[in-house]
């Protein structure tokens, strides 16, 4: 099953990890506060309401001591440092300034890197934003590039997908509608970028006929061969119908919303979803069940492969190790000393074990399609600072060496916990910062 992502199955030395690492680092923290000028940049052409993000708040203490799945084994590098003092140099060098050398001791043969492991995830309605300085965005996405690492994967979804419809009814108050338009818009940056396509279906206030016109409409508009898979559904696991009236308001009423998802309800979604999805993208795998707490969700993955069988290439979770709707008492309450701890690098990993092992054990892979340092909009001081790009690699590496095949950094338009921005003339780098909702009003406020 794993071939059936093609190129982005393969492997190769962990050489690559070394670069990606850089890169971040890079990326999220030396650049902070630089940008990225579109005029030098190559050009490309032509949560619900807070109460759902709240669920996402790591479970109980009840349930998190069944958390720790498996040991895992935590990989150590081992950094020589060596300074020395820089006298007086030509062109006025500071004499008091000095050189760090920095030596990476290698023991034995190391992880092999999957291709492709390394992306990006974004909402739907994100990429029309990003399209207001193409050129800028593109040149930031070409520098994350890690080389020979094969094709970047962008998964584009997240909260928004189950707000997602196909342009061609009537669209609702607080629909996003995706059109062929927006297609083709979508195909430059794919194009430009060489980039391959997860993109995520609604199973809460679509329908079959929705998806499957989506699903058609990105085929059509889409390069060829960019498509790599359809996600199925978004944290089905924290699904709750009475958030979802609250998010959804006057507009809501009359909506057909599910009186609950679970294990059994998600695959009668997928059985009558997969097999319209089989006609008319025979090529193109399913991936699922997203879950929000993956470490505790065998069952939904055990449904989803029942449902689907031979059709699924990759079971997939979300990860954020911290939420800011928690309590300020809680420890799943962000500060920079937990978002440092091995907690949330090494322990974020371990949590993966069993779901990592359940599906190789399938033949599959294990992708997290969501991950980024706090969830519910971080906390200013907390996800604006240095921290979260020295926790980002960090926790790249861990993930690396607990078995997983990928990652994809959750990445929104504007400064949500975002490695990046689009500001007037170009894009800042910065960390993962928080939430600001002064761009946005209504539901795509809170999501």
């Amino acid at each position: 099953m794993r071939d059936r992502f093609g190129s982005f199955t393969r492997s190769h030395r962990a050489r690559v990890g070394l670069a990606l690492a850089l890169l971040i680092v890079v990326a999220l923290g030396v650049l902070a506060g630089s940008r990225v000028d579109s005029a030098r940049a190559p050009r490309a052409s032509g949560s619900a309401a807070s109460a759902i993000a709240r669920r996402r708040a790591w479970p109980s203490a009840r349930n998190r001591a069944s958390s720790s799945v498996g040991s895992g084994r935590v990989a150590r590098r081992r950094v020589v440092v060596r300074r020395r003092a820089i006298g007086q140099q030509r062109g006025g060098r500071d004499p008091g300034a000095q050189a760090a050398v920095v030596r990476v001791a290698v023991r034995g043969v190391g992880r092999v890197v999957p291709r492709s492991f390394f992306g990006f995830s974004t909402e739907y309605w994100s990429l029309p934003v990003f399209e207001r300085d193409a050129g800028a965005v593109t040149g930031t996405l070409r520098a994350l590039e890690v080389s020979g690492g094969g094709p970047t994967v962008l998964r584009v979804g997240g909260d928004s997908a189950d707000v997602t419809g196909w342009a061609g009814g009537e669209r609702r108050s607080w629909e996003f509608a995706v059109s062929a338009a927006w297609v083709h818009r979508a195909g430059v940056l794919v194009r430009a970028l060489g980039l391959r396509v997860i993109l995520d279906l609604n199973l809460v206030t679509g329908a079959v006929r929705g998806d499957v016109a989506l699903a058609r409409g990105a085929l059509a508009g889409m390069p060829r061969a960019s498509l790599v898979g359809f996600e199925l559904g978004n944290e089905p696991d924290i699904y709750s119908r009475r958030d979802w009236r609250q998010a959804l308001g006057a507009g809501g009423r009359g909506l057909r919303l599910p009186a609950a998802i679970t294990p059994a309800s998600y695959a009668r979604s997928v059985r009558a979803l997969a097999p319209a999805l089989a006609r008319i993208a025979p090529g193109v795998p399913l991936l699922g069940p997203a879950l929000s707490h993956p470490a505790f969700g065998l069952a939904w993955m055990r449904a989803l492969l029942a449902a689907a069988p031979g059709r699924v290439a990759a079971l997939t979770g979300h990860r954020y190790p911290y939420s800011a709707c928690a309590a300020r008492s809680s420890t799943q309450y962000p500060t920079v000393a937990r978002l440092l701890s091995a907690d949330a690098s090494a322990g974020l990993a371990h949590q993966l074990a069993g779901d990592v092992a359940f599906a190789h054990r399938a033949g599959l892979m294990f992708r997290l399609t969501e991950l980024n340092s706090v969830t519910c909009g971080g906390v200013a001081g907390i996800s604006d600072t240095f921290a979260t790009a020295l926790w980002a690699p960090d926790a790249l590496f861990e993930l690396l060496d607990a078995g997983l095949d990928g990652v994809d950094i959750h990445l929104r338009a504007y400064p949500v916990n975002a490695p990046f921005v689009v500001i007037p003339g170009g894009v800042q780098a910065r960390p993962l910062r928080p939430r600001r909702r002064t761009r946005l009003r209504g539901l795509w406020a809170l999501i």
